[in-house]
């Protein structure tokens, strides 16, 4: 009995997300690429986080930003100067049903 489940709890990666809405975007960016445990962590702990900002998300909400490593990691090879660019969420609220818009940006 103690075997399989020390069988069964090997099947599952555990790993910890950050808590933090700001971490946990580039978290999510950094890790996009691993099996699906790290995108069930970022998921989890991005649902909350949301609902916790939603309303600073409207005017826009900054983020941690990318680094070269992170984009080293994604697979971008030789980055552009980061300098001036920052980490941002928003929201908007759709006018079009959802497969209107997923038609648009999967083409």
């Amino acid at each position: 009995m103690i075997a399989s489940l020390l069988v069964l709890s090997g099947c599952k990666k555990a790993v910890d997300a950050p808590q933090s809405l700001e971490a946990l975007m580039v978290y999510g960016f950094d890790n996009f690429n691993e099996d699906d445990s790290y995108l069930e962590a970022t998921v989890d702990g991005l649902v909350p986080q949301v609902k916790k900002h939603l309303a600073e998300m409207t005017d826009g909400y900054k983020v941690n930003n990318l680094t070269v490593d992170d984009l080293a990691s994604a697979g971008v090879e030789d980055p552009p100067d980061l300098t001036d660019i920052i980490g941002a969420m928003g929201t908007v609220d759709y006018t079009h049903n959802l497969d209107d818009v997923v038609d648009v940006i999967s083409n």
